[in-house]
C-alpha cells in the first residue's frame, strides 16, 4: 500500500489542492496525508478529494489540519466513475475580455489572473481555445504577467491562443504579441458559436 505525506503549511491556495491532486494521481491505491494550517485550504483539499471518490478523515491539533485521504479499497469504484464522467465532458472555450480577473481592486485582479493561469496548467480539464479581446489582449504581450503560463499552454498542451487584431490595433500593440496568432471578428465569432461551452473568468 502506497503512502504519501505532503506538508502544505504556509502555502497559499491553490497550491495545496494542486499538490494533493499530483499525489493522488501517483498511486493506484493507498493513503495521502496532507498537512495544512488554515480552514480554507482544509476545505478545498477535502472537497477535491471527495470529488475524486476518495474517503477523507480530518484531525486538528495546534492549528494544523491533518487530512488523510484514502484512494482505492472502498472508494475505487467511485473514483473510476468520476474519471469516466470527466473524460466525457464537452470541451470549452476560455473567453478573456480583460487583463485582470473580476471587478473591483486592480491589484487583486492581477493577483487572481496570475493564479488562474498558473492553476490552469495543472488542471486536467483545459480549454481547446483561449480567445483574448478588448483589454484581454494585454495578457498575450511580451511583458504580460502570465506570458510564461500562456506559452506552456500553447506549446505543451496545443491550446489555441487567439488575439483580436482590432483590439491590438486599437492599443497599438501588434508588434508586442508574444504568443498565439492574430485573428478577426469573423473567426472569433465562429469560435464562440461553435464552442460547446464558453467560460469567462
Amino acid at each position: 500500500m502506497s503512502k504519501i505525506e505532503i506538508n502544505m503549511c504556509g502555502k497559499p491556495c491553490p497550491a495545496p489542492v494542486v499538490e494533493t491532486k499530483k499525489a493522488i494521481d501517483k498511486i493506484q491505491e493507498g493513503i495521502v496525508t496532507v498537512l495544512v494550517d488554515n480552514e480554507v485550504s482544509k476545505n478545498n483539499v477535502e472537497r477535491f478529494a471527495k470529488k475524486t471518490g476518495c474517503s477523507v478523515d480530518i484531525e486538528q491539533e495546534k492549528g494544523i489540519f491533518k487530512i488523510t485521504i484514502t484512494k482505492g479499497f472502498t472508494c475505487e469504484v467511485n473514483y473510476v466513475e468520476t474519471e469516466t464522467l470527466r473524460n466525457n465532458e464537452k470541451s470549452y472555450l476560455l473567453y478573456m475580455k480583460n487583463n485582470v480577473m473580476g471587478h473591483g481592486d486592480k491589484e487583486l485582479g492581477n493577483i487572481l489572473i496570475k493564479a488562474f493561469f498558473k492553476t490552469l496548467i495543472d488542471n486536467e480539464d483545459k480549454p481547446e481555445t483561449i480567445v483574448f479581446v478588448n483589454k484581454g489582449v494585454f495578457l498575450v504581450l511580451d511583458d504580460s504577467p502570465v506570458i510564461n503560463e500562456l506559452k506552456i499552454l500553447n506549446e505543451q498542451f496545443n491550446i489555441e491562443i487567439v488575439a483580436c487584431g482590432t483590439c491590438l490595433d486599437y492599443y497599438n500593440l501588434k508588434e508586442k504579441l508574444a504568443v498565439g496568432f492574430i485573428s478577426n471578428m469573423f473567426d472569433i465569432q465562429n469560435f464562440l458559436i461553435n464552442a460547446d461551452k464558453i467560460v469567462t473568468p
